[in-house]
């Protein structure tokens, strides 16, 4: 009767392999699903909203250049429709879109938020030449003055506006192209979290099912054959075999 009792460990080690395998499964799976929920709301919360917004940004900037194009060689009374949008576009809609990024910009890194603020600045610039010129033309007359129109068109025509903008887009398009690889970057390593989680998943299923055959076999020897014996060895004491 010692025999199965000194044998009992080694289902129990069996068994304890085997919930050990579990809880690792379990945790594994716990920790990478929190991991994809934090770069999911990374991707939806900030990378994909930064690129939109500043997307729209560069949008502004084109209307803009358009805009004020417009004012100088297109001669029309100072409450035109496409004067009144520029400057709604210059008082409002870039203020707004201004805070958007700045909302964003909290959770970036210091080089991308000092690479906007550096467009910032390039931007109040470019709107405080617009101001000059809509200030300059700002009625029929003033179209007619020689001078005037001498010193604003070359602003517009390959010059310093047109050098500004210029600057603009190149920064712009370096921040969204940031932008864009940070969200790569993060799906990327969602992804291979979940590669991750398969591929161990899958062998520690493979393991949990060669254990579980173990685990058997060893009950059999530990727990049955031992009471196959205990049974053999009552009938033959029934039967007057000490």
């Amino acid at each position: 009767l010692e025999k199965p009792t000194g044998a009992m460990p080694k289902g129990g080690t069996g068994f304890g392999v085997l919930i050990f395998l579990t809880m690792g499964v379990f945790t594994l799976t716990y920790i990478t699903l929190n991991k994809s929920r934090k770069i999911n709301d990374e991707i939806t919360q900030i990378y994909n909203p930064s690129v939109t917004v500043l997307e729209g940004l560069n949008l502004q900037i084109v209307r803009s250049k358009m805009l004020i194009s417009n004012w100088v060689f297109i001669q029309r009374s100072d409450d035109h429709e496409e004067k009144m949008l520029l400057r709604n576009l210059v008082d409002k809609e870039y203020p707004e879109k201004k805070k958007q990024i700045l909302q964003l910009a909290i959770k970036w890194k210091k080089e991308e938020t000092d690479l906007a603020l550096e467009i910032f600045n390039d931007i109040n610039t470019l709107f405080i030449n617009y101001q000059d010129i809509m200030e300059q033309l700002n009625s029929f007359q003033a179209y007619e003055e020689s001078m005037v129109m001498f010193m604003v068109r070359p602003m517009v025509e390959g010059g310093e506006i047109d050098m500004q903008c210029n600057r603009i887009f190149q920064k712009l398009g370096k921040l969204i192209t940031i932008q864009q690889q940070n969200t790569y970057k993060v799906s990327y390593e969602m992804i291979k979290s979940f590669d991750d989680l398969q591929f161990v998943v899958r062998n520690l299923g493979m393991a949990l099912l060669a254990g579980s055959i173990v685990i058997a076999m060893l009950t059999v020897r530990t727990i049955v054959k031992p009471v196959q014996e205990v049974k053999a060895m009552l009938l033959r004491l029934g039967k007057g075999i000490i």
